[in-house]
């Protein structure tokens, strides 16, 4: 509910529970919809390779729909807004879920209805998550922003985390698309569930007014910051290699090795592991050494799981200790894309004026995620398709992979140059802030709900 005056102490409190609750069940709703069991259910559908890049790519394609959160936001109000987008987003996951019915009458429509979905879903995610943090800043104080985020975010990891496991052990009894099918239908319900909660927060109307500025002004400034620009190039190579990474390497153990769904659940589980653990160790090294070489950093570590891929061996495929050698890369992948990402937000919140960021934050996903949404569709694409066909249909299937890794290194090497660009901000900030808020910021600079 939308308040005139600030929100009491007990309005405030009852948000933040509120808000807690939501993403308890957010998160286990969130690992029966997630990219893993998206893939995995693609696969069930014989999906051709090139289809699963593009649902690789969705999750940054549908930043194009990032704007209708702000103009919602401008209607109803931030939590509202969030509450209307989830929802939708959910029923966008039953198209996914109904692919695998239409598949038996005709496959082509399947195919498209499997794209649309998984574009809604994402596409909406995007809408709804885009004043999360102005809503977070809006029901907590200076000393208790800190505490709701961890706990949130501790809530989020421990049930999704409960929900992979629990899945992993369906999946080994029955390995089934109709199973996947139940697995997003109850995702998909406690996700719509899940919004509920969101309802009940209370917060001003200083969101709804910031909403309704109109942006246009706004996003042309935004254009004129040389700041701004070399970190939308860097934002830029930073997505489009989680992009090409991610879920491609579920699909090479997949099709390239072979793998059960139970296994591939399990390697998510520890990418997921992973990236939770970076999470909390991030913050702290960003704080000594700034987020823009942290960013850097990941950004080149990336090329460990390219130099994997292209080296690991075809005797795994029969070997009975082979699956220990695939935990280096989902190890790396889980814990360079979350660190990327958080260093790139840390950034934003250090280079962009408060009063900017609103609009600055729209324009930058909307550049940096729909951009790299295209060019890891159309990239990932080509090189699996190009690498099918030099790999020959009597080769072994993982070479089709190892040509697909070895030319993501080389193009994940050239447009590094774009990350290492990054002016560096901490030193700047540091000195006109002090120690305690540039702290402030980076506890702050958490990833927004999936």
């Amino acid at each position: 509910m939308i308040r005139k005056q600030p929100l009491t102490p007990e309005q405030k409190q009852i948000s933040q529970r509120n808000y807690n609750f939501f993403s308890a069940v957010n998160g286990a709703s969130y690992m029966c919809l997630g990219e893993t069991v998206i893939i995995l259910f693609a696969v069930k559908l014989h999906a051709p390779n090139i289809l699963i890049a593009v649902i690789g790519a969705m999750m940054y394609l549908g930043f194009l729909l990032l704007p209708l959160g702000v103009i919602r936001t401008g209607q109803v109000g931030a939590a509202q807004s969030q509450a209307d987008f989830w929802v939708c987003r959910n029923i966008a996951a039953l198209l996914v879920a109904a692919s695998a019915f239409l598949v038996l009458v005709y496959p082509p429509l399947a195919m498209g209805v499997l794209l649309l979905g998984s574009f809604l879903f994402y596409g909406f995610r995007a809408a709804g998550v885009v004043m999360s943090q102005p809503l977070i800043g809006d029901i907590t104080t200076d000393s208790d922003r800190a505490r709701l985020i961890a706990q949130s975010t501790g809530l989020f990891y421990l049930t999704g985390v409960l929900a992979m496991i629990s899945i992993s052990l369906i999946l080994n009894f029955c390995d089934s698309i109709y199973v996947l099918v139940g697995i997003i239908v109850t995702g998909a319900t406690l996700g719509i569930t899940a919004s509920g909660f969101i309802r009940k927060i209370d917060e001003t109307s200083d969101l709804q007014r910031s909403a309704r500025k109109p942006l246009l002004p706004q996003l042309l400034d935004a254009l004129l910051d040389k700041t701004l620009t070399r970190q939308i190039y860097a934002g830029f190579m930073v997505n489009l290699s989680i992009i090409m990474l991610a879920p491609i390497s579920i699909l090479a153990i997949k099709r390239g090795y072979g793998v059960s769904d139970t296994r591939a659940i399990l390697f998510s589980i520890l990418q997921f592991a992973s990236s939770i653990a970076a999470t909390q160790i991030g913050g702290k090294v960003t704080e000594r050494i700034g987020p823009r070489k942290v960013a850097i950093a990941a950004y080149f570590l990336n090329l460990i799981v390219c130099l994997f891929w292209l080296f690991a061996p075809s005797s795994a495929r029969t070997e009975g200790g082979w699956w220990i050698l695939f935990l280096l890369p989902f190890l790396v992948v889980g814990m360079t894309s979350v660190t990327m990402q958080n260093a790139m937000i840390h950034y934003f919140l250090m280079s962009v004026p408060k009063a900017k960021q609103v609009a600055s934050s729209m324009f930058v996903n909307v550049a940096t995620g729909a951009a790299a949404g295209v060019t890891g569709m159309l990239l990932a694409g080509f090189l699996l398709k190009y690498g099918e066909r030099i790999a020959g249909t009597d080769a072994p299937p993982e070479n089709t992979f190892r040509f697909y890794f070895a030319a993501s290194g080389v193009i994940f090497l050239l447009g590094g140059w774009l990350v290492v660009r990054l002016v560096p901000v901490i030193d700047t900030f540091l000195k006109d802030n002090g120690m305690e808020k540039t702290r402030t910021v980076l506890r702050e600079a958490v990833k927004q709900p999936r």
